[in-house]
């Protein structure tokens, strides 16, 4: 299981950083995080909203939504956007067309085939779009 720490969204002190992730974008990092302003527009994303995978909170800067992540240092750097939960184990607590639209933006990636397979059922239950 990766560990989403710290070094997986940036470098550490001796410039290392997890291969897949965020702080692998080096000088691409500032064109990363508009991204989510893109998507925004491209889909028209409104009403409520979950967001998978929400990291620093950059949709739920945008965007009204619940923002969930597993990584506690992401959760503590997202200036309280974005609540610590595995979307394992929340999902299916959550009830059916809770939401109008679930994202998750580089969610899926970081998911076994066997995760994927759990975890999509719920999320085409919980969403009403």
């Amino acid at each position: 299981m990766i560990n989403y720490e710290r070094n997986y969204y940036e470098r550490d002190e001796n410039g290392v950083s997890h291969p897949a992730g965020y702080s692998s974008y080096g000088s691409n990092w500032r064109d990363f995080k508009t991204q989510n302003t893109d998507f925004i527009a491209a889909y028209g994303l409104s009403g409520n909203i979950l967001e998978l995978g929400g990291a620093y909170g950059f949709l739920a800067r945008e965007i009204p939504c619940t923002s969930i992540d597993i990584s506690e240092w992401a959760c503590s750097q997202s200036e309280g956007r974005v609540t610590e939960e595995d979307a394992l184990t929340y999902l299916p607590t959550v009830a059916n067309n809770a939401f109008d639209t679930v994202v998750g933006l580089r969610f899926m990636p970081c998911l076994s085939d066997a995760e994927i397979a759990l975890i999509l059922p719920h999320i085409l239950r919980v969403a009403s779009r």
